[in-house]
């Protein structure tokens, strides 16, 4: 039996570290983990053994033990840095680019997280994050429960994080043009979750996302909230050219969609207008 320790009412780079050990070291699949107290070197053990004495049991944030960065000399860093270190060395982790960003990026969280580095972040945003999650989980479960809602988050974000990652490079692909009401961007790609190519347009000053979703032929129009953006004269265009077509434009006026995660599985057809049609509607939209 592995076995991996760690304090009760763990925090999110335990997690983090219990997460990668199950992810990426072969004999640590399905091991056994379990809880003790926190105390000074020498005075925590688990079925009578100290940190580091038997190789199928690794103590992580507790015991003074190697993967324990509150003792010793171990430099600013947690217990999740530690065990990526660990896991490095031993050629275990992704060798993948895309998924070794996203493991940085999970472990730099945790690292801010550890480091009281997010209090000078909003606490509005703050207050729905995972690591809030993990401390509400800690107070009204248990410490079994809350190391498995937070890996389930982990395994999730990890797929999140990957999808985005894989966003930025196909929105080096974009088309960036002048809508009617400013910078646009056209983008053919997978649509994401979490909409990275509003966030990517934006970001890059634009007002107005085109997607043609390559993986289910989705059709997506987005403006900025805080926009002026009206797509109700390009959606009555749609439906004209395409009267047998599914389109829905949001009452906000700034959403305007053929298809999407949220109507999956509807029967009426998505669009077929390829992303220099869209581009083009916009473009010509004299209101």
């Amino acid at each position: 039996m592995k076995y991996l320790i760690t304090h009760i009412n763990p925090h999110l780079d335990e997690i983090v570290a219990i997460w990668l050990i199950r992810k990426f070291h072969p004999d640590f699949k399905n091991p056994k983990i379990d809880f003790v107290l926190s105390g000074n070197p020498g005075e925590i053990t688990y079925k009578g053994k100290l940190p580091d004495t038997d190789p199928d049991m690794i103590f992580l944030g507790v015991g003074a033990g190697k993967f324990d960065e509150h003792w010793g000399e171990k430099g600013d860093v947690t217990t999740a840095d530690l065990i990526w270190d660990w896991l490095d060395s031993l050629k275990y982790l992704s060798t993948n680019e895309i998924e070794r960003k996203v493991l940085k990026q999970i472990s730099v969280f945790a690292y801010k997280d550890d480091t009281g580095q997010l209090k000078n972040f909003n606490q509005e945003l703050v207050d729905f994050s995972i690591t809030n999650i993990i401390s509400a989980s800690n107070h009204s479960t248990d410490s079994a429960n809350t190391v498995d809602l937070g890996m389930r988050i982990l395994d999730c974000l990890f797929a999140l994080f990957v999808k985005k990652q894989e966003a930025i490079k196909a929105f080096e692909q974009r088309i960036d043009f002048q809508s009617f009401w400013g910078k646009a961007s056209a983008i053919e790609s997978e649509l994401i979750p979490g909409d990275p190519f509003d966030a990517l347009t934006y970001n890059n000053g634009g007002i107005l996302m085109i997607l043609v979703d390559n993986k289910f032929g989705y059709r997506q129009f987005r403006a900025k909230s805080d926009s002026s953006v009206d797509l109700t004269e390009v959606f009555e265009k749609v439906r004209k050219m395409e009267t047998e077509v599914d389109w829905w434009l949001h009452p906000n006026k700034r959403l305007l969609v053929s298809g999407g995660n949220v109507t999956a599985g509807k029967e009426m057809p998505v669009s077929k207008l390829t992303r220099d049609d869209l581009i083009k509607l916009v473009k010509t939209n004299d209101k």
